[in-house]
């Protein structure tokens, strides 16, 4: 029970961290830097740069735990 919480607020601020927003951002927020960190890291914006293609992925799966967590 208290340890779940504890865990999903874990994961919820190293998801707000891995795309650069502060622990207290907002839905919005979260979503409008999501689509601009898509936009920057997406591989046909950086010729197949395969560092850039991991970084979205880090980036969309750090917005699949906001979104599960309710925060986007």
């Amino acid at each position: 029970a208290a340890s779940d919480v504890y865990k999903r607020q874990r994961l919820q601020i190293r998801a707000l961290d891995e795309m650069g927003l502060p622990h207290d951002a907002q839905a919005a927020a979260v979503r409008e830097r999501y689509g601009s960190l898509v936009k920057q890291y997406h591989p046909d914006s950086n010729g197949g740069d395969r560092s850039m293609e991991h970084r979205l992925h880090v980036v969309i799966r750090a917005f699949k735990a906001l979104k599960a967590s309710g925060l986007a």
